[in-house]
Parts: C-alpha cells; sequence; structure tokens
C-alpha cells in the first residue's frame, strides 16, 4: 500500500502503525491491550449501587421526618423537625448531584441518612409519631 494512501484502521501513537479498531495497541506491552475500562467495571457497579442504595435511604429518611409530629424531636431530645428536615434534604440533594461515596461529603450524607434511621426515628415514633399500620 503506499504511503499516502488511506487504509481502514486506527493510527496509533506508537510509530504511526496502524491497527483494526478495536484491536491491540502495537505500543503496549506484550500481553496488555492498553484498555483497563473491563477492570474497572465491577467496581463501577458496586459504587453505583452503593449509591442507588443511600439515595433510597435518604428519601425514605426525608419522607419520615416529613410526616412525624414537630414537637415530638424535642420531646425526644433531638434536633428540631426544620433542623432534621435540612440536613435531610441537603443529603437527598447531594444524592441528586452524584457525590462520590467515597468522598468527604459521600461519608457525611451516609453518617446523616443512618444517624436519623437508628437513633431519632425510634425515639421520635416510641413517642406516638408513627401513622398508619406500619409504625
Amino acid at each position: 500500500m503506499a504511503r499516502g494512501s488511506r487504509a481502514s484502521g486506527v493510527c496509533s501513537a506508537a510509530g504511526g502503525q496502524r491497527r483494526p479498531p478495536g484491536g491491540p495497541d502495537p505500543g503496549a506491552a506484550l500481553g496488555q491491550t492498553g484498555r483497563v475500562d473491563n477492570l474497572l467495571a465491577p467496581s463501577d457497579y458496586l459504587l453505583t449501587g452503593v449509591s442507588l442504595v443511600l439515595f433510597g435511604l435518604a428519601v425514605w429518611a426525608l419522607v419520615d421526618a416529613a410526616l412525624r409530629p414537630a414537637a415530638a424531636f424535642p420531646a425526644a431530645g433531638k434536633l428540631t423537625k426544620p433542623a432534621w428536615l435540612a440536613i435531610l434534604v441537603v443529603c437527598v440533594a447531594l444524592c441528586v448531584l452524584r457525590v462520590n461515596i467515597l468522598g468527604l461529603l459521600g461519608i457525611a450524607v451516609a453518617v446523616a441518612t443512618i444517624l436519623y434511621l437508628v437513633d431519632v426515628r425510634p425515639a421520635v415514633r416510641e413517642l406516638g409519631g408513627g401513622r398508619g399500620p406500619w409504625r
């Protein structure tokens, strides 16, 4: 093939050699294809799953806090209802913005959401703040 002709293939950075699309990179070491995307896929799926679970928990905590009576929060010795609503709205907003779950904000979202569901919700529910048969 002449030097100026166009061949089907992709020009790689290693000496201008041509390779077929999707083929191995001729500049890569023996046995390496130069792609790491497939290696990181399982961890991406795991982090996405954890993020979705955290988002669901944050929404559940927000809805639960909105349905509880305001007088039950100080009576249980916890922050006021508007304070918890503000905290949980920020948690849901950060989840919607897809904050990194392993970063500082992601950990803060997880801690605040779990703290509400494990500590505040049972204390407020104990004071008769529940509604319906699933109290």
